[in-house]
């Protein structure tokens, strides 16, 4: 199966079977209503231990940058302690969250997946398919939660070797000397956040297929990463023609509704400017949900790989007859 066949099929599953991309989004909604939640929290419990002089107040109001960034880095050097204690508090939480959400209700999106392909394979429709959600998620939630734990690990590794790269930029461009020293060290963080970011496109691509393998063919996890290690290796062609027409679809999802989002703000910004943070979210939402859409579209599509693959190694290789001569 080609890319072209593979995202058709992925299409019409998203389409056909609207109530995957529907948890889909309620699940990545709610997280995020939570995490602002959470910050919202953790910024009331912050500013009742932070006290600002008139000076301030009036230098954070005004609009000249100097003195913006010079109040706010004097903020940063006189509470620190507490800015740092909150942020690891909201990070651990954010993780921590994602970890329970993603592993609980992937679990049950790509065994629902899993069932309405096996589904379709009927000749008659069947309308039980998504009647054993419960005993998928709980069979998948363990596995699906090692799963993403080593997703947690490599993208934090990801972002501990971006912060490295930034700081060996740095000293490069230091070392370089004045003239040629911006250069070196813009060179350096280009090719290193590049070269990190696609370790993190296939760490994110391998979490996804690796979800497959786990729900459409009930591999354990380990078994699931080497699943899907050879069915990148055998299929890479599709998988990254899969995984450009997402990702260009994405992109121009996201530059419409952007040009979108600027000419809203800028009509309510002279009309009425209330408005401009509704108009904000509820873009931002559908926009959301256009892009939810294309990930189960993107997941279906690569689940075909899965199958077709799984058809070329069962079938039966064809074995040359024998020839009788006689004399």
């Amino acid at each position: 199966m080609t890319a072209t066949d593979a995202l058709r099929t992925g299409f019409r599953m998203a389409r056909r079977y609207s109530r995957i991309g529907a948890i889909e989004t309620i699940w990545r909604t709610a997280y995020i209503i939570l995490i602002v939640l959470f910050l919202a929290i953790a910024f009331t419990f912050l500013a009742k231990d932070v006290t600002l002089s008139n000076l301030q107040i009036q230098a954070l109001r005004s609009r000249n940058p100097f003195w913006i960034s010079l109040t706010l880095q004097h903020l940063l050097d006189e509470y620190g302690t507490e800015i740092r204690n909150l942020s690891l508090a909201v990070v651990a939480f954010s993780l921590a969250l994602w970890w329970i959400f993603a592993s609980l209700f992937r679990a049950g999106i790509f065994s629902l997946l899993a069932r309405a392909f096996e589904a379709e394979k009927d000749t008659t429709p069947s309308g039980d398919w998504d009647q054993h959600l419960g005993s998928d998620v709980r069979r998948f939630f363990g596995r699906m939660g090692g799963l993403n734990a080593l997703y947690l690990l490599f993208t934090c590794l990801v972002f501990i070797l971006s912060i490295a790269v930034f700081e060996a930029a740095g000293q490069l461009g230091s070392l370089a000397g004045e003239t040629l020293g911006p250069l070196v060290a813009m060179f350096c963080l280009v090719v290193g956040w590049t070269l990190l970011f696609l370790i993190w496109a296939i760490l994110d691509l391998a979490t996804d297929m690796g979800q497959i393998a786990i729900t459409f063919e009930g591999r354990g996890l380990w078994d699931a990463i080497r699943r899907t290690a050879a069915v990148i290796q055998s299929r890479l062609g599709a998988v990254i023609g899969i995984g450009l027409a997402i990702f260009f679809l994405r992109l121009i999802l996201m530059v419409i509704f952007g040009v979108v989002n600027m000419m809203t703000n800028f009509m309510f910004g002279r009309i009425w400017a209330p408005l401009v943070i509704p108009s904000t979210v509820l873009l931002w939402f559908v926009q959301s949900v256009l892009l939810y859409y294309l990930y189960i579209v993107n997941s279906a599509g690569y689940a075909c790989l899965f199958e077709s693959e799984e058809k070329t190694s069962t079938s039966p290789l064809p074995v040359p007859g024998k020839i009788l001569y006689e004399h």
